[in-house]
């Protein structure tokens, strides 16, 4: 094989790399190439132990070779992508075939890149950090549209509260001023009464959205 000895610059932060490949030579060869840039490398030496350590411990991406006996890559990567715990982690394939059918199969099996061997430093590394980098991207916009929802959740629970008790005195004032017989006393009630029972069905509303939303199903048990 003719690897490249040149290094990229700005080496990237640590990650965990699995490794799935039926040849201890591949996974030694990769894991010196990527070792040396930092990677943790977690190696498989086939499909079944690959899902196993995936169990014990996520990689945040993982090279799978495509063709190996017993379970091949499309039915390893398939398998990953049926776990809802595994699906996000980045799978890319490799393969001494350079056939585009596989390659098209490969990335609708769930692949998000595919190199061919034999491959270069310079290209395993480049290929590695940019999925590491879009992967790590997409963590963060998940992490931020949750903190954005339980942000907007705890602003819509203390709405509801307020507005409930501007709600109720504004009927209890709308009730003690029905006496005074002054119309225009009357009619501001009633705006606020109006007005406190819109935004409070608005904030009911988007809380039931929420809600369904993330799925929330109740599960009451018998407890001492």
């Amino acid at each position: 094989r003719m690897i490249s000895t040149s290094s990229p610059p700005n080496p990237p932060v640590s990650a965990r790399v699995m490794v799935v490949d039926d040849q201890p030579a591949n996974i030694q060869l990769i894991g010196s190439m990527l070792g040396k840039l930092g990677y943790e490398i977690v190696p498989a030496s086939d499909g079944s132990t690959a899902l196993k350590r995936l169990a014990i411990r996520l990689p945040d991406l993982i090279l799978l070779d495509l063709l190996m006996p017993e379970m091949d890559g499309f039915e390893v990567c398939q398998r990953i992508r049926a776990e809802p715990q595994w699906k996000a982690i980045p799978i890319i394939f490799l393969s001494a075939a350079d056939d585009k059918e596989l390659i098209v199969r490969a990335l609708d099996a769930g692949g998000v890149d595919y190199i061919t061997k034999p491959f270069s430093h310079a290209e395993m590394a480049s290929r590695v950090r940019t999925h590491l980098a879009l992967k790590a991207a997409r963590d963060r916009l998940h992490q931020l549209a949750e903190d954005k929802d339980e942000l907007l959740g705890i602003l819509a629970h203390d709405l509801k509260s307020h507005l409930g008790g501007m709600q109720m005195s504004a009927q209890i004032l709308r009730e003690r001023t029905a006496s005074l017989a002054n119309p225009k006393f009357a009619q501001l009630c009633e705006n606020i009464c109006q007005s406190s029972g819109q935004l409070l069905g608005f904030v009911k509303e988007f809380l039931a959205n929420a809600a369904a939303e993330h799925a929330f199903t109740p599960k009451p048990e018998l407890v001492s």
